[in-house]
């Protein structure tokens, strides 16, 4: 009895995670991304200068993670020439560069160039995006720029816990509290 039992939640516990491995994975490539005044010009381009102030990688705590998966990326802006006056700024990028994310380093500065996208700004490797120690030609080219306008704080906009780790760890809470449930109920 005790056999069944086990074999029985070893069988869910299989089923569970089959259910949230990942059935597809792509490899970055890249075009060339135009020149700065290209991209400026494109909608839905932002342009703007910043250090990273904050990373949250919000898959940290799902046990199957892709190099796809979000990271959310808190700047402090120091110049804006486009898409943004704020004095803070989200971007999402991927997890890893495999993916075409950007690895961005905590209190660095970056000259970023970012899309708009379902409401939220992205950022990729296949950007013109990077450390602003390796950014003088494109200063040149895109000039002073403006100081942000708008002081705002977003550090309570950064989440930790996606919704796939929420729904991971409580299907595990049910299949465990189920699991001793069913020994107990076997053993009496």
């Amino acid at each position: 009895m005790r056999r069944t039992a086990y074999l029985m939640l070893m069988v869910l516990a299989v089923t569970t995670i089959i259910t949230y491995v990942p059935s597809k994975s792509f490899a970055c490539s890249c075009a060339e991304p135009g020149t700065v005044t290209e991209v400026l010009n494109r909608d839905g381009a932002t342009v703007f200068s910043g250090r990273v102030v904050k990373k949250v990688d919000q898959s940290k705590l799902d046990m199957l993670q892709s190099s796809a998966d979000p990271i959310s990326v808190l700047f402090q802006v120091d110049k804006t020439w486009k898409g943004v006056n704020q004095s803070q700024v989200i971007v999402k990028t991927a997890r890893s560069s495999a993916s075409c994310g950007y690895e961005f380093t905590l209190n660095e500065r970056y000259l970023v160039y970012a899309s708009e996208r379902d409401g939220e700004l992205n950022v990729n490797l296949c950007s013109r995006t990077q450390s602003i120690t390796d950014a003088q030609a494109d200063l040149e080219v895109l000039g002073m720029g403006k100081d942000p306008t708008e002081k705002v704080h977003l550090e309570d906009q950064m989440t930790g816990m996606s919704m796939m780790v929420i729904v991971t760890w409580a299907v595990l809470g049910i299949v465990g509290v189920s699991g001793i449930i069913l020994i107990r109920r076997l053993r009496s």
